[in-house]
């Protein structure tokens, strides 16, 4: 427990840091204000209805991921191996939970953010 805490004492402390340095950029100068900027412009649209957006892009992006896992139906083998444990015996492949786990939560999050980010455009082009 305390390894990880440090992990991420160290990742926080580096992600400060980078970002100190990014800060002095041009680059990144402009691309702060310009997003200052439209984010006072999405100030206007009340907090709630972000909300709802997020949340009904999860269940779509959920609902999607489900559709497709189901088509696709992907298959996996066990390696062979001599010990017998509960994955040999039941013929559980450890890599399709880390294959579902993986490709859903970037499919979730990757889907949930453009269905945000399409609804804020569609909502300031007016």
């Amino acid at each position: 427990m305390s390894i990880i805490l440090s992990v991420i004492f160290i990742l926080f402390i580096s992600a400060v840091f980078i970002l100190r340095k990014i800060k002095k950029v041009k680059f990144a100068k402009r691309f702060l204000k310009k997003w200052i900027l439209w984010a006072k412009e999405m100030d206007k649209v009340p907090f709630w209805q972000h909300m709802v957006v997020v949340f009904s892009g999860l269940i779509f992006s959920s609902l999607c991921y489900l559709l497709f896992i189901n088509l696709y139906k992907p298959h996996f083998t066990n390696p062979p191996t001599t010990a017998i444990n509960w994955y040999t015996v039941h013929n559980y492949p450890m890599q399709q939970d880390k294959f579902y786990f993986v490709t859903s939560c970037a499919f979730i999050f990757i889907i949930t953010c453009l269905f945000w980010f399409i609804w804020t455009k569609q909502k300031y082009k007016k």
